[in-house]
């Protein structure tokens, strides 16, 4: 069996993200960068407890949950109290 090499795809979203890691993005982009670093972080951790997939390693995902939290809190410059 041989592989074939697909060519890369060059959309406008592939040449954003491009230009958004190039450059250190612009003074639009990296708002726009910092929304969706937290929604991908968000989104993935919730999405990962819902169908099941830490169980494996966690009894309670709540504390891995505010954790994320209090990181996000930190990357957009607030404050997040964790529980205790």
């Amino acid at each position: 069996m041989t592989w074939t090499r697909f060519p890369a795809r060059t959309g406008p979203a592939t040449q954003t993200c491009s230009k958004m890691s190039s450059s250190g993005g612009s003074r639009h982009s990296r708002p726009r960068q910092t929304f969706l670093r937290c929604w991908v972080l968000l989104y993935g951790t919730v999405s990962l407890e819902v169908f099941g997939h830490l169980q494996f390693a966690l009894d309670d995902a709540a504390p891995l949950f505010e954790l994320m939290l209090a990181d996000l809190a930190a990357m957009v410059g607030l404050s997040y109290p964790l529980p205790n």
